[in-house]
This record gives C-alpha cells, sequence and structure tokens, in this order.
C-alpha cells in the first residue's frame, strides 16, 4: 500500500528513523554489557532492555516499511488547488439564511474551535473541490437533525 506524505513529513519520518538506529544501537551495546551479569530470570535489567529493543525494531521496520511506500507529493500542486489534507486552511462562506452569512477561516487538521478534521462530515463534503466551489451541504445528525446550509470555499491555504 502506498503511503501520500510532503517531503518535510518524509524527512521527519527519515530523522526518527536514524534516531531509531542509534538507540537500537545503544540497547544493543547495553545488552552486551548486562549479558555479563546473566541473562533473563538471572538479570530483570537484561530482560527489560530485551524489550526495549524489541519495541526499537518493531519501530524501526513500521519507519522503514512507511519510507518505502511512501508517494511524496507537493502539498501546493497536489490536486492542482484542490481542497485537502494538505492544505493549512480553508476560508469558507456559509450561508445559514438571508440574515444569517458568517465567513470562517478553519485550520485543516487540528482540533477544537476554528478547525475541520478530516473525520468531519464538511471536509469530506470539501474534499476535493476548488476556490469558488458553491454547493449546499446537507448533514443528518441524531443529536441536532438534519444540517442544511450554503457553502462557499473563498480561499485555500498551502
Amino acid at each position: 500500500m502506498k503511503i501520500t506524505m510532503t517531503r518535510s513529513e518524509y524527512e521527519y519520518k527519515r530523522t526518527e528513523l536514524e534516531g531509531v538506529y542509534n538507540e537500537i544501537d545503544n540497547l544493543e551495546q547495553t545488552k552486551a554489557i548486562l549479558a555479563q551479569d546473566g541473562t533473563d530470570d538471572e538479570n530483570p535489567e537484561y530482560g527489560y532492555n530485551n524489550q526495549l529493543l524489541c519495541a526499537a525494531y518493531a519501530r524501526r521496520d513500521m519507519l522503514r516499511a512507511e519510507l518505502n511506500s511512501a508517494i511524496v507529493v507537493n502539498p501546493e500542486t497536489a490536486g492542482e488547488g484542490e481542497f485537502s489534507e494538505y492544505a493549512k486552511s480553508i476560508t469558507i462562506k456559509c450561508t445559514f439564511s438571508e440574515d444569517e452569512v458568517e465567513e470562517e477561516k478553519l485550520q485543516v487538521g487540528r482540533r477544537g474551535f476554528n478547525c475541520i478534521s478530516p473525520a468531519s462530515a464538511l471536509f469530506k463534503f470539501l474534499h476535493g473541490k476548488k476556490k469558488g466551489f458553491k454547493d449546499t451541504f446537507v448533514h443528518n445528525t441524531e443529536k441536532n437533525g438534519t444540517i442544511v446550509y450554503d457553502v462557499e470555499i473563498i480561499d485555500i491555504e498551502f
């Protein structure tokens, strides 16, 4: 399976992998020193070190798999200006009625006030759309019933 990531995400994971290799080297050296006092049942520190070593090997394998299957994308050209998880923010105009119009700038991928999560219904509705897109957003919720309002994409920042 291929994983898309930005250049900075790729470099971050590569740096993390280098750190894991250093951690493995240190744990291997510690293992050799601890082995002099016995292994496993004879020396609890040796067993604990082995657990840390196994976790480091697992992290190494996971990071190598992610990097080997990575497709590095430039967020500014990915989808040629289409709204996606690579955008920093999106500014939208929501029209609830003739008298009630709000313009909001939402940060992408964060939780909290003035944010839009990739898991949200609004994000999924706007995904792949470009600046100037206008349509009616309809979302059924158990708590609030059906939510309906017009949405226009004013700007997308990458």
